[in-house]
């Protein structure tokens, strides 16, 4: 490993300021893969097998480092659908499960809102922005994640939205 990859889960927001766009290191043999390597050529306007790393904003105003998993530049509705985010906060990682996402009783909303000791409406919606290290679709680069969005979608059409039939 350089002094230029790391595991994932050792990503830190001192990382994430200095470099907001980390990528997978699919070309290196390891035993984790979830070995990353900053990307230094922004903006970037494909996040296929990156993470984004971004200040976000709760409901209540507070603003935490997170990092950024399946935003779809080029596409708001992708994003509103699929994308996660997981809080840094004081050393831990505070995962939010989506309405389709395995898991939504342990880490969907009231319990992502729980495990920062605060109320859902306290925390969302949640407001991001990666416009400085991306480009694309403003819509998709600033926006809001929702607790509960409006226009859910059922599971064939998640899944017909993750293989690329649906924009």
């Amino acid at each position: 490993m350089t002094m230029y990859e790391k595991l994932y889960g050792e990503l830190t927001p001192d990382d994430l300021a200095i470099h907001p766009v980390w990528e997978f290191a699919l070309d290196k043999e390891q035993e984790d893969d979830t070995l990353v390597r900053p990307v230094v050529d922004l903006p970037v306007d494909d996040l296929g097998i990156r993470v984004v790393g971004a200040k976000v904003h709760l409901a209540n105003g507070s603003c935490y480092w997170a990092l950024i998993d399946n935003l779809d530049p080029k596409s708001a509705f992708r994003t509103r659908h699929l994308m996660s985010l997981t809080l840094m906060s004081g050393g831990r990682r505070i995962f939010l499960a989506r309405y389709h996402d395995p898991g939504q009783r342990n880490y969907g909303p009231e319990a992502f809102a729980r495990r920062l000791g605060l109320e859902p409406e306290q925390v969302f919606p949640i407001s991001y922005d990666v416009s400085n290290c991306c480009v694309g679709d403003p819509a998709a680069l600033s926006g809001v994640v929702e607790a509960d969005p409006k226009d859910k979608l059922s599971e064939d059409e998640i899944f017909q939205l993750i293989v690329g039939k649906k924009t």
